[in-house]
């Protein structure tokens, strides 16, 4: 012992007198004779670190913490000395690794938590240049442990498991991450580790669907639907009706999207929603008319009257679906034009709008039906002799020219000779008034008018009732004969001539 503390203070000599090489080789030679020597090793490190051997002095740094921390217990006093010199490594060497590791743990035991994150975050910056490793992902773990809200240092942790293979590990760790920094409203470093998370992990539905969360929030309409959209296909393939159903609709908030309809309305027939589903399936086809995909827009309907077969709209688009290709296939403009809606359906009010009255074209002067009905009120108001004058075996225009016939012929008596005898009626009812007697004309004024002369003169002389001559040739003329005592109530035929007239009076007299 004696010589090496000789040899100790021939190399504090040496140091004092700028004799540096010297004094190193005497702490070699002392630490050959005792190795335990912790004044020796810790010399001759600071020596060759004041010679700029750095990498000789971190060695030698390094040898003596090994020598201090061989036991499993280090004693608080022998901790506070390995703080010292692993600080000193870290100093020479900021990339020292062990050095980093060591100091970090133990700033963390101590809960001196800052040195603890200062530690950590060198010891990663050293890790990262030998690539993805178990170590930088322990290290980035013991970081985010010090400090939640770190979310770089998250992502990166998560990026590393996933080169490491670690991919449900990797998954975890920026799932939480990205709802953290949603809480927080942290939306673009929320939408950032999203999409890191679906670079791990492309068909994680629960991303997709808060990624879409976070671009509504964003006012990001494109890529919320974009998102939305997403989320619904793999909710559709994983047949997952629900999520499917919400994601789709979500997306279709946003923008008309065909495929959208279709996923929706095939996720509302697997859960038993027939009805429900034909309808956004005719709303698929709609769209896939608008963009003239007649393939697609067919298959829609198609598949709606499937699911629903009384539904009308269904079968709208299948009209409108073959007008517009007839249309495309050489119509003009109005043919397109009528292509582009669907029969007219009147309405009822308070009705169902699926309720499809069929619109017959109108006739311009009405039906047979209603000439005959007309007739049949006439018939009502002349005593009732039209339904003689039709024949019994004829229908339609036939009778009808039959009853009008008979309407000429005369409105009281039979026509055509093969129909029945019609129901007698009233005079007054047929159309004619009563003459005033003799007695009631000499009661008023003393005698016949020589109007009513000529009226009794006309319908058969002034004493009752007399036949019309007959006519030339000797044919019975077709006017029906007055009652008795009876004349047109709308004064009969036109007025005779004066030498008619004369006539009638030469014949009847007064």
């Amino acid at each position: 012992m004696q010589g090496v503390m000789e040899m100790e203070e021939l190399a504090a000599i040496h140091i004092a007198q700028g004799q540096l090489e010297e004094a190193v080789g005497v702490l070699r030679e002392i630490l050959e004779i005792d190795p335990e020597c912790v004044e020796a090793h810790l010399q001759l490190a600071t020596t060759l670190a004041q010679m700029g051997r750095t990498a000789e002095a971190v060695q030698e740094y390094a040898r003596l913490a090994e020598a201090l921390a061989g036991g499993s217990d280090v004693e608080s006093a022998n901790l506070r000395f390995l703080i010292e010199i692993y600080e000193k490594i870290v100093q020479l060497d900021p990339a020292h690794v062990a050095a980093r590791q060591w100091l970090a743990d133990a700033y963390r035991d101590k809960a001196e938590v800052d040195k603890a994150l200062s530690q950590y975050e060198g010891l990663c910056q050293a890790l990262r240049a030998r690539g993805p490793s178990p170590e930088l992902a322990e290290a980035l773990a013991r970081l985010v442990e010090l400090r939640a809200d770190d979310y770089d240092a998250r992502e990166e942790l998560g990026r590393v498991l996933a080169a490491l293979g670690r991919k449900q590990e990797a998954a975890r760790v920026l799932r939480e991450a990205c709802e953290q920094a949603q809480r927080a409203h942290r939306f673009d470093l929320a939408r950032r580790i999203g999409e890191t998370l679906l670079g791990v992990e492309p068909l994680d539905l629960e991303t997709h669907r808060l990624l879409a969360r976070i671009a509504v929030v964003d006012k990001d309409d494109a890529r919320a639907f974009q998102r939305s959209s997403d989320a619904a296909r793999l909710a559709a393939i994983a047949r997952l009706d629900d999520a499917c159903i919400e994601c789709a609709r979500k997306a279709l908030e946003l923008r008309a999207d065909a495929e959208m309809r279709e996923l929706l309305a095939e996720a509302l027939a697997r859960k038993e929603q027939a009805q429900e589903a034909a309808r956004e399936m005719v709303e698929a086809g709609r769209l896939h008319l608008q963009a003239e995909d007649f393939g697609r827009a067919q298959r829609a309907a198609e598949r709606a009257a499937q699911l629903d077969p009384g539904l009308q709209a269904a079968r709208d688009l299948l009209y409108m679906i073959e007008a517009r290709r007839q249309a495309g296939r050489g119509g003009g403009g109005a043919a397109r034009a009528a292509a582009e809606r669907p029969p007219d359906k009147p309405m009822i009010t308070g009705g169902s709008p699926e309720v499809t009255i069929v619109d017959r074209p109108r006739r311009k002067h009405g039906s047979v039906a209603g000439v005959a009905n007309k007739l049949k009120a006439l018939k009502g108001g002349f005593g009732g002799g039209l339904d003689a004058a039709a024949p019994a075996a004829g229908g339609g225009l036939a009778a009808v020219s039959a009853r009008l016939k008979a309407m000429k012929g005369g409105l009281g008596g039979a026509g055509g000779g093969g129909g029945q005898q019609a129901e007698p009626t009233s005079p007054e009812a047929a159309g004619w008034q009563r003459l005033p007697s003799d007695g009631e004309a000499a009661s008023g004024s003393g005698k016949l008018s020589a109007a009513d002369k000529l009226r009794r003169m006309k319908l058969g002389g002034a004493s009752g009732p007399a036949s019309a001559p007959p006519a030339a040739g000797g044919e019975q003329s077709a006017s029906p004969a007055p009652p008795e005592g009876m004349q047109p109530a709308s004064g009969g035929k036109k007025a005779l001539s004066a030498a008619q007239k004369l006539r009638q009076l030469g014949r009847g007299g007064a």
